[in-house]
């Protein structure tokens, strides 16, 4: 009897060990295909006037963004920030879903400009236990978006980055979760049921 009760627990050990690897193989693919994610939690803004930006402005002017954190933050950080975010501003989005003509995200006037600026207020690289588990790097930057010839404040919100792949992963790619959190942010219909 105890030999089936030894047998059983390690038959169940060993299941547990290969659904696990099986899960993270296939985690680990998914994250290192779609690279870090980015949400947002608004602070400030009105809804109405921050989706109409892509339609009325043309271009991103990043002013300055602070480190709170000090040495808790890698300096490429803020260099990648202030690259990624006006990239991920400007690349194309898919006209509909059948549709593979690509139009620009922001489409007003090139003479109009957002202004960004803000704060970082949290990274982190993981623990080792993060690591052993699943890894996660995390940056949260508070952000305000402004018009950059009259400073009207169009939205503030904590923008969330997160990379969860051992292979994508690091400051450039947080700083691209960071632009992809901004962007989900403004993009014109309704999708907070999918900022996650």
């Amino acid at each position: 009897m105890q030999v089936k009760i030894r047998l059983a627990v390690i038959l169940m050990t060993c299941g547990f060990i290969s659904g696990g690897c099986t899960s993270r193989i296939i985690k680990e693919g998914f994250y290192g295909a779609t690279g870090s994610s980015g949400h947002y939690i608004l602070l400030a803004g009105d809804k109405e006037q921050y989706r109409a930006l892509p339609s009325s402005h043309g271009a991103v002017q990043m002013g300055s963004i602070k480190n709170m954190i000090g040495d808790a933050c890698p300096p490429q950080f803020l260099q990648y920030l202030l690259e990624r975010i006006p990239e991920e501003l400007q690349e194309e989005d898919k006209n509909e879903e059948n549709d593979t003509r690509k139009k620009p995200f922001l489409r007003g006037p090139a003479n109009k400009k957002l202004l960004i600026t803000g704060t970082i207020i949290h990274y982190d690289e993981g623990k080792l236990l993060d690591k052993i588990v699943g890894p996660m790097e995390e940056a949260i930057c508070r952000l305000q978006i402004r018009d950059a010839q009259t400073n009207t404040l169009y939205a503030e919100a904590n923008f969330v980055s997160r990379a969860k792949s051992s292979v994508r992963k690091g400051p450039k790619e947080l700083a691209e979760g960071i632009g992809k959190a901004i962007k989900k942010l403004l993009k014109p219909k309704d999708e907070d049921e999918n900022n996650k």
